[in-house]
């Protein structure tokens, strides 16, 4: 899902073969409740897929109707010539994705897997045209067998080999593409038993973006799958059901019907959404179209989808972009895709559940939640070290948060910070009742990576992190040595009554603390809770000048800023510490955050 951009490719004429289907080509009934009904999940870091926040994010999805979760796993490579294919911050885990799996099935839903490739100068995966294929196919192919590995352990559903890749995957770009995919599909299929598809840019013509079209390894897989990011009409006032079914029976009729019948296969809209916002169908594709707040533009949209594509049966299903593990993401106001507590949840609810909507329903607002009351009485906070910490060994810690009166539902934070004032280690825990009789503890194991002096900090928070309750900078001193040293006495300190509070928390997503790289790297980081556009963050080095980060809505809204490390010369020990700070629209210091990292020479 990225802004067309247009490139200018010598065409290749190619030969279509229709071959056989590996699996019966598609249901005889595919009503929308029989369809794969799916959202799109993106991981924000790498054990995001685990945390309590996706597990209610996948609950919420339940509660719509969803039967497919697709969990997006991000990769990155530096340049569109580049095959250096690796995981960044924000990769699962396998751990973390089989633990996703298992959840979503735990669930009663099915799990698929669909990693997106990036380059990290934000551009469009599309336009990627590694110099050296040999070693793109090569990386890409171990990255996919990697997956296929952690879906035949933990059973997953379903694959989705690429994304959009069109520069190398489609025959108009080169005429290799297809033997090359053939050969990765191949791979895959030895070590994976189940479907598989891919995802295929739309487009309209003979043109490198209509890349569904044209792709030649549809005989190898079990769906054809479409970016189905169509426009619907150039009309920015022209926004009703009608008027986009219409738009609907010609793509379908000109297109979808034809390429269907050409290889005899389903098709599977395996990424489709719009944003909440004036003109959303006018360029659906756009993560960047700018607009009001338009909840019905959206209702419409999905409800013309859904009222058009119900009891056509070569429609599989779809996976909805985007659905954040974030439960409190999206709501009045937002305008990204996430339909999440706005009124086109409520729309998708009605078709998923199986129910026989009224066409074009008039929908009604999402019902307020219910607060949660503010806390009551005074904070106060401690920590403690089990034993000693060693390097290399596990060392236990206990925090304690003690309050007066009570709160409900609230989040504790507990956080290690090494003699640079730089976080190395968090664990929060969710919907926490804290009161008098009732005071929360916690216990966190951690390894300390290095000899020296180390700082437990603890706080409390909202639970969607937008207040901070309680904050204590300093709740334990403790220092780690080496293996035989003899430990320092450990600096218990009184607990902070009267906590100076951090209104938002900074979430570095690359470089990650104590990461060892070089070359340009995309520094990636955001605001728990707070829109992108509602503050400005900065990152510096050693606390030389801040420097502004952009916009990016890349799988997830983030700040972004590409930094060449080539010229960070001046530590003799190759670590810098990258701060990142936040600042509101008025230029007041909200949040910051730091990493320590290691260039290499």
């Amino acid at each position: 899902m990225k802004q067309i951009v247009r490139k200018s490719i010598s065409a290749a004429v190619l030969l279509a073969l229709i071959a056989a289907p590996l699996f019966e080509p598609y249901p005889t009934e595919a009503a929308v409740s029989g369809w794969q009904k799916g959202v799109s999940i993106a991981s924000r870091w790498n054990t995001d897929f685990s945390s309590d926040s996706f597990k209610e994010s996948v609950r919420n999805a339940k509660a719509m109707g969803v039967t497919h979760v697709t969990l997006v796993i991000p990769y990155m490579q530096d340049t569109y010539q580049s095959s250096n294919i690796y995981r960044v911050a924000s990769t699962p885990s396998d751990e973390t994705l089989g633990a996703a799996i298992d959840y979503i099935h735990g669930q009663g839903m099915k799990a698929v897997l669909k990693p997106h490739l990036e380059v990290a100068n934000s551009g469009w995966r599309a336009l990627i045209e590694a110099s050296d294929r040999d070693a793109w196919y090569r990386s890409y192919g171990d990255m996919l067998n990697r997956l296929a590995d952690v879906a035949k352990s933990r059973g997953a559903d379903m694959i989705v080999i690429g994304t959009e890749l069109i520069g190398m995957a489609s025959p108009y770009v080169h005429p290799n593409n297809t033997d090359r995919w053939k050969a990765m599909i191949a791979a895959v299929r030895s070590r994976y038993s189940g479907p598989l598809t891919y995802s295929a840019n739309w487009g309209r013509g003979i043109n490198h973006t209509n890349e569904f079209e044209q792709i030649g390894f549809w005989p190898e897989l079990d769906y054809i799958g479409v970016s189905a990011y169509f426009d619907l009409n150039q009309d920015w006032n022209n926004n009703s059901v009608e008027s986009f079914k219409s738009a609907w029976q010609t793509i379908d009729q000109n297109q979808i019907q034809p390429l269907q019948a050409k290889y005899g296969k389903a098709v599977l809209f395996s990424e489709i959404g719009y944003k909440s916002t004036d003109g959303a169908h006018t360029q659906p594709w756009e993560y960047n179209l700018n607009g009001n707040y338009n909840s019905q533009e959206q209702v419409n949209l999905y409800q013309a989808l859904f009222e058009y594509w119900n009891n056509r049966s070569y429609l599989a299903g779809i996976s909805i972009w985007q659905w954040s593990s974030d439960p409190n993401y999206g709501g009045q106001g937002n305008t990204d895709y996430t339909p999440r507590n706005k009124p086109a949840e409520a729309t998708i609810k009605s078709w998923f559940g199986g129910s026989n909507p009224t066409p074009t329903p008039d929908p009604d607002p999402t019902p307020t939640p219910t607060p949660t009351p503010a806390p009551t009485g005074s904070w106060s906070s401690s920590g403690s070290l089990s034993g000693s910490a060693t390097v290399g060994s596990s060392a236990t810690l206990a925090a304690t948060v003690n309050l007066s009166g009570e709160a409900q539902n609230v989040i504790a934070d507990v956080e290690i910070y090494d003699s640079s004032n730089s976080k190395i280690f968090q664990k929060f825990f969710e919907r926490q009742n804290i009161s008098q009789s009732a005071p929360g503890s916690y216990s966190v194991t951690w390894t300390p990576p290095a000899a020296g002096a180390y700082t437990l900090k603890i706080g409390t928070f909202s639970n969607d992190w937008s207040a901070n309750h309680h904050w204590n900078d300093r709740a334990l001193a403790f220092s780690a040595t080496n293996p035989g040293e003899t430990p320092p006495p450990t600096s218990t300190t009184t607990p902070n009554p009267t906590p100076q509070p951090t209104a938002y928390k900074t979430d570095i997503w690359w470089p990650t603390n104590g990461a060892s790289v070089g070359g340009t790297q995309p520094f990636k980081a955001m605001l728990q809770n707070k829109g992108v556009s509602e503050y400005r963050m900065y990152w510096q080095v050693d606390g030389r000048e801040l420097v502004e980060m952009w916009n990016s809505d890349v799988d997830y809204p983030h700040k972004e800023f590409h930094v060449d490390l080539s010229g960070w010369n001046w530590n003799s020990n190759n670590r810098y510490i990258v701060n990142f700070v936040s600042k509101d629209l008025s230029g007041n210091t909200i949040s910051e955050g730091a990493a320590a990292i290691y260039v290499a020479r």
